[in-house]
């Protein structure tokens, strides 16, 4: 059936033709408006391929069935002399087209080899003949014959729409989330490229057209379901969504004058931002120390970010006042040393563990961001006792237990190297608990001079599980005293169970225990000020001891930043899985109770794993993340991924990760190397309020695929938000030992001292005394009597004055 509408959608005739005696297995690819006003349709019918004509009101002037099986055509031109011509597949891998009079009586046939789809066919005044094929522009005669066969990269030119123009032709092409956008002559080379992102998700291109001004509008719909979000790009004749831009190079000064010179070193993955109120646009330079940002109307702030305090920028955040739409702005930044100081950084990422299982790499990466060779540079990986080694592609040195040390050699300035290894996870691990790795480059020396009011003091914390007591250390490893009194704080899974204060003299340090009861510790402690390191102590225990269902509590340990916020430690801790989700998004620290909150400053680690469980290899994986405007873009640092991988910023505020011939092979050929995965870390934006939701989440593309959308990942911004019920700290002398605990009848109290007056108090979850009696000695049996199952808090004090509390559970 044929229907023809007027421009409001009003039906003018509607027709049907049976065009063979059987009639099915009917389909229609391409029609088109003949010169004599009648149409032209064309597709397979009966198995077999066919032409049609009909006249302006839809009666059937002839049909033409041509006899091959295996060739149906997708596409119908007229020629300048009316004729026609017919492109589409042919057979055995090829593709074919076909020249017929007016009437679809065939003039001639060509069949090319070409083993996926016809994609254009047009034809110049002079009767050339334009054939587009995947990755091949064929340039034909008036009888078919091929004059050239011009190669096009196939990112560029794969089942896409086509537009030409008389130097060449523009082709659109949706893939990696976004509109790609390419410029090619007619010897097939690239001539420009652009992409344009705006949202996570996918595209479907319908039309695009030219307009007066010599620009292009591109329309289609969001690959959503149901098909809804229809989006009009605007472009100018370069492919330009936003015609004001800046462009330039980024170079090291090395003979200070300012001047940008040719043979100057380049510098690359520097961010380069253009900012005005309420909006930031910005962009990375390449491996060439080049960068492009193109911005919209406004006025702006041009501004290069260094990696950290040992770099300063000649000529930095440049005004520009954008009032029109046509603007292109040349900056060349020069940045030189400003202090003389090599600065290691090291990223490393353990994205998954799993018990006798060949794992995903532990990758580590690390760069010297300073300005001078760090010699002798060396790398520390730690262990746990639970993980085993067992390859690297860059080999230890040496290895002394759980520690393996790594030779660097001499790193030059923004020199960068990478590693992985293999490791096993012990098979009788136990699902959910959490193990960790922990990475130090040195030298660590951070070179810059500490503040002149800094006395010396440095707080470390750590903690050890022995004799079944969880043991604390606050420790003064600095050179001088404390000028005032620190405090601490002390969480039992998710509630604050105690708080006090250190005062430490040098080389001086605090002991603190508790019960071995299972839960997991954490220990917070305030920095001297000042201190040029190691801003955040923190110290955390897991599966110290057992609980009343002889296990121990788990998914508490990375609730909390790790404390590796110094640039050259980094701490992975990961827990050990039988089967997780091959393409999602975790954020770290994982944050604390249902609404993760987290304090505001606390740096995010992102972690993006995807997994190819489609049919086949994947040659080419696309990672996108829209950055959300809470996070400080400029603050971005590259981590490792499971494969090399190039990093752009595109819209201003997306990250988009090409994994560029992975080979990602399928997971029923090689399940473990079907994996892969990115890592990056990020800060937020100062002065965020309270309550402030960071959202993320990412696309992953995999060749021409519609895109897998990852879980969305979030943080809450708060302070004070961990639950409090606090108990009384044990001093050395005061350590306790209760056994059993749980316990069932009864339960004995041993303490290190003898006590004397000493009083035991036992109350339960609502703060109800539920018993007490009076007792001298270092021991003391507690009866259960009549109390219920459950769990018990207790305190022990000695004429008075309190010396020690824990917790008991009846069973």
């Amino acid at each position: 059936a044929l229907t023809k509408t007027d421009s409001l959608g009003n039906i003018e005739w509607n027709v049907t033709h049976t065009l063979s005696p059987t009639s099915f297995n009917l389909t229609v690819r391409d029609i088109l408006e003949y010169s004599d006003g009648g149409f032209l349709f064309t597709g397979e019918l009966d198995f077999k391929h066919y032409l049609a004509k009909v006249d302006a009101s839809g009666n059937l002037l002839w049909y033409q069935s041509y006899d091959n099986t295996y060739w149906f055509a997708s596409i119908i031109i007229e020629t300048a002399q009316h004729d026609i011509l017919l492109g589409g597949r042919g057979d055995a891998g090829s593709v074919r087209v076909t020249k017929t009079d007016p009437s679809g009586n065939i003039i001639w046939t060509q069949q090319y080899m070409s083993t996926l789809h016809t994609i254009h066919l047009s034809e110049d005044t002079d009767g050339t003949i334009h054939l587009l094929v995947t990755n091949r522009h064929k340039i034909l005669d008036d009888q078919g014959n091929v004059l050239s066969d011009n190669l096009i990269s196939w990112t560029a030119l794969n089942q896409n729409l086509v537009y030409f123009l008389e130097d060449g032709y523009i082709s659109i092409r949706t893939y990696g989330g976004a509109i790609r956008m390419y410029k090619i002559d007619y010897e097939g080379n690239i001539l420009w490229e652009r992409i344009h992102h705006y949202q996570v998700g996918a595209y479907y291109v319908w039309n695009i057209f030219q307009t007066t001004d010599g620009g292009f509008v591109i329309g289609g719909n969001l690959a959503q379901s149901p098909f809804e979000d229809a989006f009009v790009l605007k472009t100018d004749s370069l492919g330009y969504v936003y015609k004001n831009g800046f462009s330039g190079t980024i170079r090291w000064d090395e003979n200070e004058d300012c001047i940008s010179e040719p043979n100057e070193p380049l510098l690359e993955n520097w961010i380069v931002s253009a900012t005005k109120p309420g909006r930031t646009f910005s962009t990375l330079s390449d491996e060439n120390g080049n960068y492009f940002l193109s911005v919209e109307t406004g006025m702006f702030e041009l501004t290069v970010t260094p990696p950290n305090n040992l770099w300063s920028v000649c000529q930095n955040n440049i005004p520009f006042n954008y009032t029109s739409i046509d603007n292109q702005g040349t900056v060349d930044f020069s940045v030189q040393a400003a202090i003389d100081c090599p600065l290691l950084e090291v990223s490393s990422s353990l994205p998954v563990l799993r018990p006798c299982f060949d794992n995903l790499p532990y990758q580590v990466s690390w760069c010297n961001n300073g300005t001078t060779v760090a010699e002798n540079a060396y790398l520390e990986v730690v262990l746990d006792s639970a993980i085993s080694p067992i390859s690297s592609t860059l080999p230890w040195t040496t290895q002394n237990g759980d520690t393996l040390i790594f030779d660097l050699g001499n790193i030059a300035p923004t020199e960068c190297g990478n590693f992985s290894m293999k490791l096993m996870l012990d098979c009788d691990a136990t699902l959910g608990s959490t193990y960790c790795v922990e990475t130090h480059i040195y030298p660590d020396s951070l070179c810059l001079p500490p503040s002149s009011t800094w006395n010396g003091a440095l707080v470390e914390v750590s903690g050890v599980c022995q004799d079944s007591v969880v043991n604390f250390q606050i420790e003064n490893s600095g050179l001088g005293n404390m000028t005032q009194p620190g405090n601490y704080i002390i969480v039992e899974d998710a509630v604050l169970i105690m708080m006090d204060n250190f005062d430490l003299l040098s080389g001086q340090s605090d002991p603190i225990y508790f019960p071995a009861n299972g839960s997991t510790y954490t220990l917070f402690a305030t920095q001297e000020p000042l201190a040029p390191i190691n801003p955040y102590p923190i110290a955390i225990l897991e599966g110290c001891g057992v609980n009343s269902s002889g296990g121990f509590s788990t998914g508490f340990l990375n609730q909390f930043p790790q404390g590796d916020n110094d640039p050259f430690l980094d701490i992975d801790c990961t827990e050990a899985t039988a089967a997780f989700d091959p393409n999602d998004k975790q954020g770290f620290p994982l944050g604390f109770s249902d609404e993760h909150f987290i304090e505001p400053n606390t740096d995010l680690e992102y972690l993006i794993r995807f997994q190819n469980t489609g049919t086949d290899t994947a040659f080419t994986v696309v990672l996108k993340d829209t950055i959300a405007d809470f996070l400080d873009l400029t603050t971005l640092r590259q981590g490792p991924g499971s494969h090399d991988y190039n990093l752009k910023i595109v819209e201003g505020n997306t990250l988009e990760f090409t994994f560029a011939n992975i080979m990602l092979p399928d997971s029923n050929a090689n399940e473990a190397a079907s994996h892969g995965f990115v890592e990056f870390k990020i800060s937020q934006k100062n002065n965020l309020p309270l309550g402030t939701v960071i959202k993320n989440q990412a696309a992953i593309y995999f060749d021409f695929n519609l895109p897998i959308i990852t879980n969305e990942t979030f943080h809450t911004l708060g302070i004070d938000f961990i639950t409090v019920s606090l108990q009384n700290p044990i001093s050395e002398q005061d350590r306790i030992l209760v056994r059993p605990n749980p316990m069932q009848d009864y339960a004995i109290f041993e303490l290190e001292k003898n006590i004397q007056n000493g009083q035991f108090e036992l109350y339960d979850l609502s703060g109800r005394l539920a018993w007490q009696q009076k007792f001298n000695g270092n021991e003391f049996k507690l009866k259960r009597n009549n109390l219920t199952a459950g769990i018990y808090f207790y305190k022990i004090s000695e004429n008075g004055n309190a010396i020690n509390s824990g917790k008991i559970i009846v069973n």
